[in-house]
């Protein structure tokens, strides 16, 4: 498991969801089996780049505000331990802590430095682009009307990607292979009714599985920011008892709630932030509203061919707008510590 999980997880310890149905699965209509099963080693190599790059960038965040945390801890240990004064028999091995701060700081320096260097935001959000597109490509071509864009583009203008963007070098390559097979399988497949109702079942378990997968994420992030606020209100309460206390009480050991406290909260508040747990929380709200309605306008007409391609070319156009919002809202986070 990548580290961002473990800390998240760690976070969240005591917190229980409600069991999500698992959708039902629906394979898609016959006439489209073969393009889906053509384009599994494209979506699944594309998707395991995403997976690995995703992790490595949220868990470089996260590791960043926290060390800078240690930093701090490691900073004051000697004050805390009393190794600052010169008569402590231990002073001379006061050098111990300083060195370990500066490893730290090192480090946090050196993770910054590489995301950057190797871009590894960019990888994660031009292999994810690439995953998504792939795997909604059958769908795309399922909805694809002649004539409505260029030849060698079945997602036409619903996602802004061009020559400039690998991405669209790789849509546009795959269409212009599989064009021929495409319009092969389709062709008079929305004047047969089982095809029809083949399709709108497919669309409906999309539809689902979305909802599904928006249900989660809502979830998470909310319980996230949830546990996170009350993480840094504990810290705020200590941090302020600590320096009320060390008023009249000036033990050395007063520092460290005075001086890690703060800075633990302001670690887990800025991770949060990077994360953008907040409007995760609300886009996916409102997709797994959206999209459940949508779906059930499918399954209330599986024979209408005409109602059944508006609602998909509707559902089409809101999951890749969800994908292009995505990628604006992580795109102008690098790897900042604030």
């Amino acid at each position: 498991m990548a580290l961002h999980r473990h800390i998240q997880n760690l976070l969240l310890v005591g917190v229980r969801h409600a069991e999500l149905p698992l959708p039902r699965r629906v394979e898609p209509p016959a006439r489209l089996m073969a393009l889906v099963e053509a384009l599994k080693p494209a979506h699944r190599a594309a998707n395991e780049r995403a997976v690995a790059a995703g992790h490595r960038y949220r868990s470089a965040f996260w590791l960043l505000y926290l060390l800078s945390a240690l930093a701090v801890l490691l900073g004051v240990m000697p004050a805390v331990l009393g190794w600052d004064a010169h008569d402590h028999p231990l002073h001379p091995w006061g050098w111990i802590w300083s060195m370990a701060e500066l490893l730290v700081i090192a480090s946090v320096a050196a993770t910054y430095v590489l995301g950057h260097r190797r871009d590894w935001q960019g990888q994660w959000l031009a292999a994810r682009t690439e995953a998504e597109l792939v795997w909604y490509l059958p769908l795309a071509a399922m909805l694809h009307e002649d004539g409505e864009s260029a030849p060698d583009h079945w997602y036409g203008q619903r996602l802004q990607v061009g020559a400039e963007d690998p991405a669209g070098d790789v849509m546009a390559g795959l269409c212009r292979r599989f064009d021929a097979a495409a319009r092969a399988a389709m062709d008079g497949a929305w004047q047969d009714a089982a095809f029809s109702q083949a399709a709108a079942q497919w669309m409906a378990s999309i539809a689902a599985g979305q909802c599904y997968y928006h249900a989660h994420v809502a979830r998470h992030n909310e319980a996230l920011q949830h546990r996170v606020h009350q993480l840094t209100a504990l810290l705020f309460v200590l941090t302020a008892l600590a320096s009320a206390a060390h008023l009249v009480w000036h033990a050395a050991w007063l520092l460290l709630p005075s001086v890690l406290c703060p800075a633990l909260g302001a670690a887990l508040h800025g991770a949060l932030a990077q994360s953008e747990a907040f409007r995760l929380q609300m886009s996916a709200e409102r997709l797994e509203e959206q999209l459940g309605e949508i779906g059930h306008q499918i399954e209330a007409a599986p024979h209408d061919a005409a109602h059944l391609r508006q609602r998909g070319n509707e559902m089409l156009d809101l999951i890749l707008a969800e994908h292009q919002d995505w990628h604006m809202l992580v795109k102008p986070h690098h790897l900042p510590l604030g």
